[in-house]
């Protein structure tokens, strides 16, 4: 199987050098599969850098991103083998993505909608909401994000009539409003035209500007 390739990423480097996000000799193998889709992965992501994972389908761009979140193999099963750090924690044991520290946008935004939200800016401000955000901070918050992606015009609007590239800067903007550490994005922009694409990679730049780690497959 040919391998993932990442741009910007470093190799793994001494035990003392304390870096963002480490995979230190990373396997990992789904429950179904006899191969391993990541294989002995040694890389280290590091605050204020972009990092772009490339490969042909199936070379674990997207499994490298689910297993830094913390969810392969804790929700989809599996064997993982090997050491990986998340902000000096191993992300299989804590519970990162729900206090905010990651933005995780997976490659179907529609199945990572709340579901209960009627409106756009109920759906962005729901998780502060679910984190006890006071009601004045959870309101800046979400209208900062929806300015940050050009939704503002989108925010009455139920997220069940967006078009695939506003539901994409929906499921952004939902991220965007925790000002995560750890963005962690799987084709964020398939469904955007040229001016969306150009105004979200903008912002993963000013994200990682301010010291996000930002790793996009």
């Amino acid at each position: 199987m040919e391998s993932l390739v990442a741009g910007a990423a470093r190799p793994r480097r001494e035990a003392h050098v304390v870096a963002d996000v480490t995979f230190d000799a990373v396997s990992f193998r789904y429950a179904a599969s006899t191969t391993d889709v990541l294989d002995g992965v040694s890389l280290e992501f590091r605050a204020g850098e972009i990092t772009w994972l490339f490969g042909p389908l199936g070379a674990g761009c997207t499994t490298l991103l689910l297993v830094a979140a913390g969810l392969a193999p804790r929700h989809t099963g599996g064997t993982l083998v090997g050491a990986v750090s998340l902000l000096g924690r191993d992300p299989q044991t804590t519970e990162s993505a729900r206090s905010g520290q990651i933005g995780f946008v997976t490659a179907t935004p529609e199945l990572q909608l709340s579901g209960i939200a009627a409106t756009v800016w109920e759906e962005v401000a729901f998780t502060p909401a679910n984190l006890g955000w006071p009601i004045e901070r959870i309101r800046s918050a979400a209208d900062r994000a929806l300015g940050l992606l050009g939704i503002e015009h989108l925010a009455h609007r139920s997220p069940r009539t967006l078009s695939g590239g506003e539901l994409q800067r929906t499921v952004i903007a939902s991220m965007a409003v925790l000002q995560p550490k750890v963005w962690l994005l799987d084709e964020p922009a398939s469904s955007l035209d040229q001016s969306g694409r150009i105004r979200t990679y903008e912002l993963f730049r000013a994200e990682a500007d301010a010291g996000a780690i930002v790793i996009l497959a």
